[in-house]
């Protein structure tokens, strides 16, 4: 056949072309062995031995030869039209050859071609030459196993993306086939692995539909089975933009992971945003399980906590994730209905048991319902996440058990020293703490957990009010436990030998100390605001240890350490100053060893300069202890009023503070400093006038040194408190009828001449108070009538206002000359003529109009008439200011028209030749009509021989009184008088 073969190809080449003989040749010899092979075919499946005269596989083992020959001779050029056809031929054989081993690259490379090639479903040939293809990888994967796993495990790991699909797409149809063993599963995942690594987009569905093949053989199951698994969370992840069908097939393969280990998937933290689809996968399975009767998840798996989650860390993160409900819309009904789904109803544990199941069953249902009614705007944090405490307090009442507990809270405690940055789950994590332990009715576990977390971080302010949060819920019900655990504690601040902050390098020792204060001094904030007031029976034995913190400190007291102990004591302090309607049943006698203490403290600032806020914060300790039994006695407030003042007032002016500054900025923070510390004193005057209102006159006659100061500053800053005090008087709500002035005369005056102040400010300032005091006073008047039922005439406040008695003095003693009794007017006069000689003319001027104001208003009421008199005329015998001596004359004038008996004589009885000093009022006496005509019928009188009511022992001489009459009369204003008492006059001169 060759010889006829080269013959033919002989007498062919004087036609045509060699090339084009052998493409003849091939196509001819082609042609006839396709012929066999489809007659083999036509007969396989009808074969008869007898019509055909040999056996099945004799046919098989021919058609095999034949290929194989074909294969030795011809290349595989122009063979892969019909190839898989001749693979099919070779099937029954059930072996190939090394030959045909020697092309299995070609071959496949050749069917790869054939099977990328886009399937058109109208054309049947293309459709079946697809099916072919796929049916010659299968023939050839039984034949050549590891050799086509190998050559298929490349085409995966190409870089070719048509290629790698069709591999895995063949992969998948031979892959039922194959022998799984260890060898397969290895190689199979390594390269799975690769393809993975690449990270393909979009996302080949041909792979992941592999993958879901791979966990039908339990591939996930095996250790490099995680990186897989990890592949598909990674593509479930809500951030990822890959299609429904793809997130569906994932659902399926995470739902072929063992549920123990899903489960745990569930709570990585690295899984978050793949949470709700793993959740999902979980609760499917847990359902299904249970619908099966199938043990309970809870019942079995925890027994294996090295390698699964334990039921403490699952119950913890699927709570932690309920705490925020509508994150990503599902985030806390997945939680929740995983931890329905998971409920151990029917459980044989010993400890999850059955009423744990039963609370779950109807406490879980209605918190989903909550949810469901709710948005993320309407629903109350507060109170949900209040809801989540109550369902684990109810849980671990249920399990009743110390060591599951005590696993669970070492769990919280774990999370709470590593958890990240996020304060609000934080936060969170230690209420969670409190309420896990405040279930628990062992003394040993509450006092071995609250130690522990006592050692966890308190850096930083969340971390303190973490651990304060956690102590009080504890104390809900352990309150005596809590109370000593802090107590043992606190002997990290006093004790040299067990201190462990003394192991500390130097320089952070008063940081931790002041740290570990701040932790203690809250803790016992937030216990007050939880006790409900059973914490105040103990609360005294607490001063007790706050003292002893200080005194026994076991580093050195400089400024920063006093500051951070200050500052946490007012911490506690400002919670126990709320609690004040509760604390008041209650006495503490160590209250006044703290108050001395905060004495002390301000009473070593320095005057001249103003570096720290201790005394500011010393103030406001002492001011958050309002109300608290026992209250200060009088010596007690004399001596803090007295120290307060003086550290305040006596501060360099605010020019000094920023002039003495080293720089804009410090000088800006030494005024800020300063006002905040003028606030926390008229804060604590406030505090003085709640618990003794009628105490208010001590308090402003402690301020009569820096209000008569002759430094601008120092009375400014005493007229702002006594301002202050005045209005907070005036408007409380709780006013006091007992409010007394029994100096009203004395103040007013100080008020008055302050409103004439060279400081235009204290002016202001003094005005204020001088209104704010006569709206104590009308209070009380109204009040008064309102008690005696008499009819109270409204808006008499609104008849007088500050800037009316801005630099009015007149106004002044009109608005007050009814509220003054005889001896509070007596000794306002005869203050305000001690100003009369005074440097300033201003306030001097203001003195004389003051005097001249009452006597003309309540001139008859005053006592004392004869000092009054003796002193104005030897202060008019001063070389005083024009304007203030006439006012002064004229003041003297009008005292003479209420009190002519009292006056009148004192002047007649002073000897001849009189002075000008004494000349002087006689005339003025002229001036006055009622004055005037009260004098004349005196002097007239005289004249006449009358006795006079009220005269003095000595009897007055007509001869004075001629004189003085004489004096009168010189003068031109008393004219009308005159005329009016011309006929007595007459007779008396005659």
């Amino acid at each position: 056949m060759a010889v006829s073969s080269e013959n033919s190809k002989g007498e062919l080449s004087q036609y045509i072309s060699k090339e084009d003989i052998e493409k003849f040749m091939l196509a001819l010899k082609f042609g006839v062995f396709y012929g066999l092979v489809v007659s083999a075919h036509k007969h396989l499946d009808s074969w008869d031995d007898k019509v055909t005269g040999f056996s099945q596989r004799e046919m098989s083992m021919k058609a095999y030869i034949i290929f194989r020959v074909f294969l030795n001779r011809w290349t595989l050029k122009s063979k892969d039209k019909c190839i898989y056809q001749l693979v099919d031929a070779l099937a029954l054989s059930g072996c190939g050859g090394i030959n045909l081993e020697s092309q299995l690259e070609n071959i496949t490379g050749m069917l790869f071609q054939q099977l990328c090639e886009r399937v058109n479903p109208a054309d049947p040939h293309s459709v079946e030459n697809r099916s072919l293809v796929l049916r010659a990888f299968f023939i050839l994967a039984k034949l050549y196993q590891d050799q086509m796993v190998s050559l298929l495990l490349t085409a995966v790991e190409s870089n070719d993306p048509e290629k790698m699909e069709s591999a895995f797409q063949v992969f998948a149809d031979v892959f039922q086939e194959l022998p799984q063993t260890k060898k397969l599963q290895r190689m199979v995942l390594n390269s799975t692995i690769l393809v993975i690594q690449e990270d393909l987009k979009p996302v080949p569905k041909v792979l992941v539909h592999f993958i879901e093949m791979l966990g039908q053989h339990n591939y996930l199951a095996l250790p490099q089975g995680n990186a897989l698994i990890s592949y598909i969370i990674k593509l479930v992840e809500t951030d990822s933009s890959n299609e429904e069908d793809i997130r569906i097939m994932c659902s399926r393969i995470l739902q072929m992971v063992s549920l123990p280990k899903l489960v745990t998937l569930v709570c990585e933290s690295n899984n978050t945003l793949a949470f709700m689809p793993l959740c999902k996968a979980a609760t499917q399975m847990a359902l299904k399980a249970r619908s099966l009767g199938q043990v309970p998840y809870l019942s079995s798996f925890h027994q294996d906590p090295i390698e699964y989650i334990s039921p403490q860390r699952l119950l913890t993160h699927l709570v932690m994730c309920s705490r925020k409900p509508y994150r990503e819309k599902e985030f806390g009904t997945s939680s929740l209905r995983l931890l329905s789904a998971l409920h151990p109803i029917t459980s044989l544990h010993p400890v999850i048991n059955h009423s744990v199941g039963q609370l779950w069953r109807k406490v879980i249902p209605q918190m989903l319902e909550i949810l469901d009614d709710h948005t993320e705007k309407s629903l109350n944090q507060e109170e949900w996440e209040d809801r989540l405490f109550r369902f684990l307090s109810q849980s671990l009442v249920a399990i009743d058990d110390d060591c599951w507990q005590e696993q669970l809270i070492r769990v919280i405690l774990e999370r709470i020293r590593y958890f990240s940055d996020d304060g609000d789950e934080k936060a969170f994590l230690y209420k969670f703490f409190g309420f896990a332990l405040w279930t628990s009715r062992s003394e040993k576990l509450v006092k071995m957990m609250l130690s522990a977390i006592l050692q966890t971080s308190h850096e930083n302010v969340q971390e303190r009010e973490g651990i304060a949060v956690a102590f009080s819920v504890v104390s809900r019900k352990h309150l005596r436990t809590v109370l000593e655990q802090l107590q043992v504690y606190s002997a990290v601040l006093t004790d040299k030998e067990s201190s462990s902050i003394l192991t500390l390098a130097k320089e952070h020792q008063p940081r931790e100390w002041v740290l570990v204060c701040h932790t203690i001094y809250l803790s016992y904030s937030k216990i007050i605001l939880e006790s409900k007031g059973d914490i105040f029976m103990h609360f005294d034995a607490v001063l007790v240890l706050i003292l002893q913190h200080y005194h026994n400190c076991i580093l050195e007291k400089d400024k920063d350490l006093k500051l951070g102990y200050l500052n946490a004591l007012i911490i506690l302090t400002k919670t126990l100053g709320r609690q004040q309607h509760v604390a008041f049943q209650f006495k503490f006698p160590h209250k006044l060893a703290i108050v001395t203490f905060m004495l002390d403290l301000i009473k070593e600032e320095p005057l001249n300069s103003i570096s720290s806020p201790i005394r500011q914060k010393a103030m406001n300790v002492i001011s958050n202890f309002r109300m608290f039994r026992p209250l200060l006695g009088i010596e007690e407030r004399v001596e803090l009023l007295g120290t307060c003042f003086k550290s305040v007032f006596c501060l360099p002016s605010i020019e000094v503070l920023r002039k003495e500054a080293s720089s804009p900025k410090e000088g800006q923070a030494n005024v800020d400093l300063f006002e905040g510390t003028m606030q926390s004193l008229l804060r604590l005057l406030e505090t003085l006038i709640v618990e003794m209102p009628t105490r208010i006159q001590n308090c402003l006659q402690l301020m009569d040194p820096w209000l008569n100061s002759q430094k601008d500053n120092e009375r400014e800053r005493a007229m702002w408190c006594a301002a202050r005090i005045l209005e907070f008087t005036a408007k409380m709500e709780d006013f006091s009828m007992e409010i007394e002035f029994t100096q009203l005369g004395r103040l007013v005056k100080l008020l008055a001449m302050r409103c004439q102040d060279p400081v235009d400010s204290i002016c202001f300032l003094s005005a204020k108070a001088v209104y704010h005091l006569y709206c104590i006073l009308l209070k009380k008047k109204q009040m008064k009538k309102k008690i005696q039922g008499l009819w109270i005439e409204e808006g008499m406040d609104e008849a007088y206002s500050a800037n009316l008695f801005y630099n009015n003095t007149v106004e002044i003693a009109e608005a007050f000359a009814e509220y003054f009794t005889q001896s509070q007017l007596t000794n306002l006069v005869l203050t305000a003529m001690e100003e009369l000689t005074g440097s300033r003319a201003k306030v001097s001027l203001a003195a004389a109009q003051l005097m001249s104001a009452v006597m003309k208003k309540r001139g008859s009421d005053l006592i004392k008439v004869e000092e009054i008199v003796v002193g104005t005329l030897e202060r008019l015998k001063l070389q005083l200011e024009p304007n203030t001596k006439e006012e002064t004359l004229r003041a003297l004038c009008l005292l003479a028209g209420n009190c002519t008996h009292s006056v009148v004589p004192l002047l007649l009885n002073r000897p001849l030749p009189w002075d000008r000093t004494i000349l002087a009022p006689w005339r003025l006496f002229g001036t006055e009509r009622k004055t005037t005509i009260n004098v004349l019928q005196l002097l007239i009188g005289i004249l006449e021989n009358h006795s006079t009511e009220g005269t003095t022992e000595k009897a007055l001489e007509p001869e004075e009184a001629a004189f003085a009459l004489c004096e009168m009369l010189s003068g031109t204003l008393c004219r009308e008088a005159i005329l009016e008492l011309y006929p007595r006059l007459l007779l008396a001169s005659g």
